[in-house]
């Protein structure tokens, strides 16, 4: 029969990140800096490294973390690194 009864396409989720500053690409609610606990614009590779790590140990699934907030932090990270 005819594609006229076809039901409509499932909603896209915005590539867009829902923070409207967020970079390209970038899909958590909360900024690369601010997941990490830094200033915007840091770009000392020393302070990133170190956020990291804190923030990392804070965010094992052993300390009450969880899976998806690692996989932020290293998303942040390495946002940060610029990879």
């Amino acid at each position: 029969g005819p594609e006229s009864t076809h039901s409509a396409p499932p909603p896209q989720k915005p590539a867009a990140s829902a923070n409207p500053y967020a970079p390209d690409g970038w899909s958590y609610d909360r900024l690369p800096h601010e997941i990490l606990g830094l200033n915007a614009g840091e770009t000392d590779l020393a302070k990133i490294g170190k956020a990291f790590r804190a923030a990392s140990l804070k965010a094992h699934p052993d300390k009450g973390g969880t899976v998806g907030l690692a996989a932020q932090l290293n998303a942040a990270r390495d946002r940060l690194l610029g990879k």
